[in-house]
């Protein structure tokens, strides 16, 4: 949460986001856990080893964080190894 109330109380920033490749779904769904949310699908946008791969888009604004935070909890997230 400090992360997040850094970026937002302190930087003054309005949204936050990245991309991830779509095959990474543990990645997709911890960032969809920390509130983030998927905004879209770039097809065949990266050539890694001779292949191209989909990235997944996902972003988070102030006001959908102010409207998460109260609600999240670290204990609800597992990653699994």
């Amino acid at each position: 949460r400090s992360c997040y109330n850094f970026t937002f109380d302190v930087l003054g920033l309005n949204r936050l986001y990245g991309d991830v490749m779509a095959d990474n779904e543990g990645v997709v769904q911890l960032a969809k856990l920390c509130g983030f949310e998927i905004e879209g699908i770039q097809k065949q946008h990266v050539l890694k080893n001779g292949v191209f791969h989909d990235m997944v888009l996902l972003g988070l604004t102030k006001q959908q964080w102010e409207a998460k935070k109260e609600n999240m909890r670290h204990e609800d997230i597992e990653i699994e190894r």
